[in-house]
């Protein structure tokens, strides 16, 4: 898991550098916020949102282990 996340955060450096240098100084931050605003709203409009909570097991359900003598 550690190692998905380095990769899509320091994996995408390059990208962005390049995204940069071709639209220049200042349209590049906005393409960022624009980017960073979407990902929420696209999250928001998804059926996610609407996904239901899995239930919580209580205690008395779990099962009861014995300590190893």
């Amino acid at each position: 898991m550690n190692a998905a996340a380095r990769w899509l955060t320091f994996g995408l450096f390059p990208v962005g550098a390049l995204r940069g240098e071709s639209l220049g100084l200042r349209p590049a931050p906005a393409v960022t916020i624009l980017g960073l605003t979407l990902g929420p709203v696209a999250l928001w409009l998804s059926p996610i949102r609407h996904g239901r909570r899995l239930p919580i097991t209580g205690e008395a359900e779990m099962p009861v282990t014995r300590p190893r003598s």
